[in-house]
């Protein structure tokens, strides 16, 4: 249902201080409504539906498990949470993420983003380390994953000083129930093959992400 998304983008839209922005975006969302016959009601129950969904990351013990720490940052960001699906027989685990439909959306999107960040930049570690074995490439990037996490969370800690405590936004008590209910309790992660060689590089690079190139551009603001 495209058009929901339209009208909700209109309707944020009619909160502009523009007056006359915000007059045309009304008239659109309302003119979108009655097409479609959706009610305010209606908008506003979709809106505070709980909602969950699996990403399409997988990680391992051995490959990857920085995700984890990344979806950690990424849900409570965007009012969400994370979870973790185990696929029977196999060591692979799926990233999920569950919140009010709109937050929801706007998380996979922060995190898919910030995922293929994190990947891209294995790209320059296999050409700083020509001579590497797979198994020596793994652990480094592994460690540029971690690294890149705690850069990120630096740079999200360093907005909410900026931007005031008392603004921050926090995942609300019936998304936490929800996990609760849903969810059993997540087991530790076991990180294996970690080279901490190039941890400086991913805090670097996840310093850069969250405050400078990234977040801020490509999606709403936090």
């Amino acid at each position: 249902m495209d058009y929901i998304s339209k009208i909700k983008k209109l309707l944020a839209l009619s909160e502009s201080k523009n007056e006359n922005e915000a007059k045309a975006a009304l008239l659109k969302a309302r003119k979108l409504m009655a097409e479609h016959k959706v009610s305010e009601d209606a908008l506003r129950k979709e809106l505070m539906e709980i909602r969950r969904e699996q990403t399409k990351w997988t990680y391992t013990s051995r490959r990857n498990s920085w995700m984890v720490d990344l979806a950690t940052l990424i849900s409570e960001k965007y009012c969400c949470k994370m979870y973790v699906v185990k696929q029977p027989r196999k060591k692979t685990k799926t990233i999920g993420f569950f919140g009010y439909v709109e937050d929801l959306q706007t998380c996979i999107i922060a995190f898919d983003y910030a995922v293929e960040t994190v990947l891209s930049g294995y790209v320059d570690i296999k050409k700083r380390r020509p001579s590497a074995t797979a198994k020596e490439l793994t652990a480094l990037c592994n460690g540029y994953g971690l690294g890149f996490c705690r850069g990120l969370q630096d740079a999200f800690r360093e907005q909410d000083y900026q931007g005031g405590y008392d603004l921050i936004l926090s995942v609300s008590d019936e998304v936490i129930n929800y996990g609760n209910e849903s969810f059993d309790r997540s087991e530790p992660v076991k990180i294996n093959n970690v080279s901490m060689d190039l941890w400086d590089l991913g805090v670097a690079d996840g310093m850069i992400f969250g405050k400078v190139r990234k977040l801020q551009n490509a999606l709403p603001a936090v």
